[in-house]
């Protein structure tokens, strides 16, 4: 009997002396974090009104603007700057190139390519024909034909057009015939081919800078003359019949042809094709 109360004994203190472990996790919010909350998802316009709101509301509250006046007032450019010293200012030994030169171009910015001078053929053609024709009038002449040209280098107006312009402002009446003499002469310059009208003239006017003489360019010269319809619609059987010449001779005469530019101004007699400039990877 005494041994079965022992026990229960022992077993109610073990159980009144046990212990529980618990592991939470809790987050707690400051009211400045709530604050800044309902602050976060305002824009622009509803920021400067709650401020408002709330200098308004709390009296104690200033609001402080210098800061941002004199933030203001540093990047305002109607505002005249007063020079304490005159000769400072006035008499400053910098070159004027340093200045024009940082407003155009900044100095992180600045190409790592070379520049290379690519001068107008235009400019180029004027010293030209200064340099092999004195006359006045036809020096204006050519200054207005070699300005009508187009970026390849042919006249594509008509010379009747032209006439007109320049008389019309000018205010003095100039002949088509006078253009056409002043416009052979302006094909006699470089490159070859210059001042052409169509693409036919400009073949022939390369073919008749070189040597004439041969006899496989005088047929090239008469095949472009008389046949150049026929060449581009390919009737090489009436080209071969009315030149006197077999297939071999033909072909012979397409591939000087087809070494002829199509255009006088080309990238590689304006020097601008290929660009040898030699760029470092490290610097």
């Amino acid at each position: 009997m005494i041994a079965i109360v022992l026990s229960s004994l022992i077993s109610k203190s073990s159980f009144m002396l046990g212990q529980n472990l618990l592991q939470k996790q809790q987050g707690k919010i400051l009211p400045q974090q709530i604050q800044l909350l309902n602050l976060f998802h305002l824009n622009t316009i509803q920021l400067e009104h709650r401020l408002q709101q709330e200098l308004e509301d709390n009296p104690l509250l200033e609001e402080n603007t210098s800061d941002d006046e004199a933030e203001m007032e540093k990047y305002n450019k109607e505002e005249v700057q007063d020079y304490q010293d005159w000769e400072e200012y006035g008499y400053d030994d910098r070159p004027d190139y340093s200045t024009e030169y940082a407003g155009y171009l900044n100095a992180e910015d600045l190409p790592q390519r070379a520049i290379t001078d690519s001068p107008c053929f235009r400019t180029d053609l004027k010293q030209q024909f200064r340099l092999l024709f004195t006359s006045d009038q036809e020096t204006k002449l050519a200054d207005y034909l070699i300005d009508s040209l187009n970026d390849d280098g042919m006249l594509d107006q008509e010379l009747e057009k032209i006439a007109e312009d320049f008389s019309f402002k000018q205010n003095c009446w100039i002949e088509p015939q006078e253009l056409e003499g002043v416009l052979l002469k302006i094909q006699q310059l470089e490159p070859a081919g210059i001042g052409s009208r169509t693409i036919q003239e400009c073949l022939l006017l390369q073919l008749e800078r070189s040597n004439s003489r041969r006899p496989d360019v005088k047929k090239a010269i008469c095949l472009l003359k008389n046949h150049f319809t026929d060449l581009r619609s390919r009737h090489m059987e009436k080209i071969m019949e009315s030149l006197e010449i077999d297939e071999d001779e033909l072909k012979i005469l397409l591939q000087m042809i087809g070494k002829l530019n199509l255009k006088p101004i080309t990238e590689k007699n304006t020097g601008t094709a290929v660009n040898n400039n030699i760029i470092p990877d490290f610097v």
